[in-house]
């Protein structure tokens, strides 16, 4: 199918609730109707769900064919210059939604259509959507449906507070030179102690910062990766792949002293929603540097890394 399908969660909250209400008090199945209208791009809405008069019992629901007639009357009418279908649907409360014979059996009853649609749900929101084409031929197919969720809108004193009282993180310079490097100083806070939200990073970290090209790409990178990471868009091996693919454009394009230390995953769990993304990120010394370097600091950092499992 290249349609979509979707639904508002107004109107599948009211099918869920119709499915609790049956259960709860007769634990029951129920069944109704609701329609699915075209729409200007080819996809389907799914709206207006209602209940008709019917007799119900724990596997099965019977609308009252009077009552139905009447329900296709009143809707033909209302929506005649649109394209619709209606949709019959039904619940299987504490049941998989799945099609049953008796379902099967109801499905057929709109073969005399080109084509026809019908919803299954159950109290666990799990749901089977089935576009039954009839002719030229009969092919079944269940679809996704998307429930189409309201955006909430933060207050306006939310938001006027929020821009008062926040600023975007800018990082400041750092300069290197003659083996040396000199981080400016921040003046941002954090509200717990430095080591605790290391991401198993060199000790230099908590210092570095730079208004450079390259550092800036790390920094904005690195809080993209985390941010998919914790939503579940990444997996662990994708953040690392992702990575070395970052640290290779920072030496190879950027010619950047940056890189993007590559955590264990245990690291990255624990500390993804408490380390910044600066803390990520490291001064990739070369061997004249290190020996530059006070070799006290080096090792520390070493040490430091090797204790959180970091290469």
């Amino acid at each position: 199918m290249d349609q979509d399908f979707y639904i508002s969660e107004k109107d599948w909250n009211k099918i869920q609730n119709y499915a609790q209400e049956a259960y709860s008090t007769e634990k029951s199945e129920i069944g109704g109707m609701l329609v699915a209208i075209e729409d200007e791009d080819g996809d389907w809405e799914l709206k207006d769900p209602v209940i008709l008069k019917q007799q119900i019992s724990a596997g099965n629901c019977v609308l009252d064919k009077d009552d139905l007639a009447l329900y296709y009357t009143k809707v033909g009418t209302k929506l005649k210059k649109k394209n619709f279908r209606f949709v019959w649907w039904h619940s299987h409360h504490t049941m998989k939604a799945f099609w049953s014979g008796t379902d099967l059996t109801a499905i057929k009853e709109y073969s005399d259509g080109d084509f026809s649609f019908a919803l299954v749900v159950n109290l666990d929101e799990e749901y089977k959507l089935r576009v039954s084409v009839w002719k030229p031929f009969e092919v079944h197919e269940d679809v996704d449906l998307v429930i189409m969720t309201k955006e909430k809108k933060v207050p306006q004193r939310i938001q006027d507070e929020v821009a008062d009282k926040c600023s975007r993180i800018i990082p400041q310079y750092t300069s290197y030179n003659k083996g040396k490097y000199t981080a400016g100083k921040s003046n941002q806070m954090t509200l717990m102690d430095t080591k605790d939200t290391k991401a198993g990073c060199p000790k230099y970290n908590q210092e570095l910062s730079g208004d450079s090209p390259d550092y800036i790409y790390a920094y904005s990178m690195v809080d993209e990766m985390n941010k998919k990471y914790c939503d579940g868009r990444l997996t662990y091996e994708g953040w690392i792949t992702m990575a070395k693919d970052i640290n290779h454009l920072l030496k190879n394009t950027y010619d950047s002293i940056y890189r993007i230390e590559l955590v264990t995953e245990p690291v990255l769990e624990s500390q993804v929603m408490l380390a910044t993304p600066h803390e990520y990120i490291a001064i990739d010394l070369t061997d004249e540097a290190q020996v530059e370097a006070e070799w006290d600091d080096w090792i520390d950092y070493k040490s430091y890394n090797a204790s959180y499992g970091v290469d």
